[in-house]
């Protein structure tokens, strides 16, 4: 009799018979050990200071790019009172020679108002000019595709027009040429930074992982599973994860910038001051092709995560054998 009851209770309620219930297994990278959310974490950190670097190249390399364009396409002539001559008088002989040079577009003297009012922040207002010898410029502009021969212009102003300087900026093209490459070089230091930090932080994850499941890798290993099946399952975690991550980080990046975009806006005060600022250094914003400099950040974080797992796995399996 008990045996029936027990036949009985073997049954399900349609007659059959009742099959054990089958225990799902643990997956080799778990979602809330080291290798989910932390990992998580500490990647779109890394994504984030990679896209900050990256934009900050490109906004930077579109200013100095700005400068040396205006510098190259422009000189200045400085008349320096001297002697007797009226300064009118030189002035006017400079203007004269310039526009007569092949290659020269236009040649603009500044007016005396323009001159005193450039130097009233520091000498005040009034007949500063009557007061002081002070130089007038003159300023140049030049055709990029067919040039004039400046060391031969220069000559011929310091022989027939008294006190006249002809400055090409050429010392300011090199240092900002200089200082350009020197944050290049930084830049890329920094990244190759985030990259090594960003691979040993995918190597620590997935020997964290392989360690916590040992035993789960150990029989797959004895049930024949090939390495290369238990390397691409931390390759498909880690692709998937770096794409997060990346997309995060730049939107993070992204937003910084279009933040800082924003202040700037707000806090630069009248249209003068933001008219010179454009005119000296060229508008202070992450242009388009900037911000598409930022969409290499996200597969390039999931490669850096598929390879460096691939590797930690294979050395891991390997050393088990």
């Amino acid at each position: 009799m008990a045996q029936n009851k027990d036949h009985i209770r073997g049954r399900n309620k349609t007659g059959g018979e009742k099959k054990p219930e089958q225990r799902k297994s643990a997956p080799i990278m778990p979602a809330s050990g080291v290798a989910g959310r932390p990992l998580l974490i500490a990647i779109t950190i890394m994504c984030y200071f990679a896209s900050v670097t990256i934009g900050s190249v490109a906004l930077i390399t579109n200013i100095v790019d700005n400068w040396t364009s205006q510098i190259s396409s422009q000189v200045t002539v400085q008349i320096k009172p001297v002697g007797t001559t009226s300064q009118a008088d030189q002035i006017t002989a400079a203007v004269t020679i310039l526009k007569a040079t092949k290659g020269i577009l236009s040649a603009l003297p500044q007016t005396a108002k323009e001159a005193s009012r450039m130097l009233e922040p520091w000498l005040g207002a009034g007949n500063v000019l009557e007061d002081l010898p002070i130089p007038r410029l003159i300023l140049v502009r030049i055709d990029q595709k067919d040039p004039p021969d400046l060391k031969a212009l220069a000559l011929k102003l310091r022989q027939q027009v008294q006190g006249a300087v002809l400055d090409d900026h050429s010392q300011w093209q090199s240092e900002l040429t200089r200082t350009a490459t020197a944050i290049r070089l930084a830049a890329m230091s920094i990244l190759v930074l985030v990259i090594l930090t960003t691979i040993s932080i995918v190597i620590f994850a997935t020997r964290a992982a392989m360690a916590g499941n040992r035993d789960i890798v150990e029989v797959l290993h004895m049930i024949g599973a090939r390495q290369g099946y238990i390397a691409r399952q931390f390759q498909i975690h880690f692709l998937f994860l770096g794409i997060k991550a990346g997309i995060i980080g730049v939107l993070l990046g992204a937003g910084t910038f279009l933040a800082f975009n924003f202040t700037l806006g707000a806090t630069s005060g009248s249209d003068i001051l933001n008219a010179a600022n454009n005119a000296f250094i060229g508008p202070l914003a992450l242009h388009p092709q900037g911000f598409a400099y930022l969409l290499a950040v996200p597969p390039v974080a999931a490669f850096i995560g598929v390879l460096t797992s691939r590797y930690s796995v294979l050395r891991f399996l390997s050393a088990m054998i």
